[in-house]
C-alpha cells in the first residue's frame, strides 16, 4: 500500500523529470531492502546518492544514524570519484557505526573488528578506512598470504571530523 505522500512525489519528479523515477524507485526498494536486515539498523533519513555496496556477512552489524548521506555519484561533487561507498564487514562480531548526520562520499569502509564514526562527520571522496592490515605483515612462506588474516584493531572517528 503506498502513502499518499509517495503518489504525490512521484507526481512531482514525473512534473519535473520522468527520468528521475526509476532511480526513485529503485532507490526507495533499496531502503526497504536494508531495512529488512536484522543486522542492520537505519535510525533515519538516509539519503543515497548512486549506488553503494552494502555488505554485511552474517555475525556481523551496520549502525546508521539520522540524516547520513551515502554518495556514491560523480555528478555535483567537485572531485572525480573512483568507486561507490562500500561498506563491508566481513567477520562475526565486525560493526560499523555512522553518526548523525555525517556524510561518507566514495569511501571504503571495511570493519574486522569495530569502527566507529562520529556525528557531523565529513568523509571525502575516496578515502579508505580500515581497521585491520588484511593478512599477517611477516610470514616464512609468501605464497600462503592470502590464507592468513592479520590482525585488527578498532578505529573511531570523533564527532566533527573532516578526512
Amino acid at each position: 500500500m503506498f502513502k499518499f505522500s509517495l503518489i504525490k512525489r512521484i507526481l512531482f519528479i514525473l512534473h519535473t523529470d520522468s527520468l528521475k523515477i526509476p532511480f526513485y524507485l529503485w532507490r526507495k526498494l533499496y531502503m526497504l531492502w536494508l531495512s529488512s536486515k536484522q543486522n542492520i539498523e537505519i535510525k533515519g533519513g538516509l539519503i543515497i546518492n548512486g549506488q553503494p555496496l552494502i555488505d554485511i556477512r552474517k555475525g556481523s552489524n551496520l549502525y546508521i544514524g539520522v540524516g547520513v548521506t551515502l554518495n556514491s555519484k560523480n555528478s555535483g561533487y567537485h572531485i572525480n570519484l573512483h568507486s561507490p561507498v562500500k561498506l563491508f564487514a566481513d567477520r562475526p562480531g565486525a560493526e560499523i557505526r555512522i553518526g548523525d548526520k555525517t556524510r561518507i562520499h566514495s569511501t571504503c569502509i571495511h570493519a574486522c573488528q569495530s569502527i566507529v564514526i562520529g556525528n557531523n562527520c565529513l568523509i571525502a571522496g575516496n578515502c579508505q578506512i580500515f581497521d585491520n592490515n588484511g593478512h599477517d605483515l611477516s610470514f616464512p612462506n609468501v605464497e600462503d598470504r592470502i590464507n592468513t588474516s592479520g590482525t585488527s584493531k578498532p578505529v573511531k572517528i570523533e564527532d566533527n571530523v573532516w578526512i
